[in-house]
C-alpha cells in the first residue's frame, strides 16, 4: 500500500518538503491557512483545539469548523496529488 504522508527527512529532503507544505498552505484562504497551522500544530506551534483558535483568530467556533473541515480537505486532496506525481 502506498503512503500518502510525505515523509520529513534529514537535510535537503526536509527543506523540499517545508517548501511544498508552505506552497500548499499559500493556496489556501488566509482563514483556512492560519486554522491548519493551529489545528496541527504546524512551523513550531502546538496544537489548538476549534475553543482556543476561534478566541486566538476572533472567529465563531463555527467559521473554525468549517475553515478547518475545507483545509483539510484541501490538504488532503494536494497531498494525494503529490504523492502519485
Amino acid at each position: 500500500m502506498k503512503n500518502n504522508v510525505i515523509p520529513l527527512r534529514k537535510g535537503e529532503q526536509k527543506i523540499k518538503n517545508y517548501e511544498i507544505i508552505c506552497e500548499i498552505l499559500n493556496s489556501f484562504l488566509p482563514l483556512e491557512r492560519k486554522v491548519i497551522i493551529l489545528y496541527l500544530g504546524l512551523f513550531g506551534n502546538r496544537y489548538h483545539s476549534d475553543f482556543e483558535m476561534a478566541r486566538l483568530l476572533n472567529e465563531t467556533k463555527d467559521d473554525i469548523q468549517k475553515a478547518r473541515g475545507t483545509g483539510l480537505k484541501k490538504l488532503r486532496r494536494k497531498i494525494n496529488l503529490i504523492s502519485h506525481l
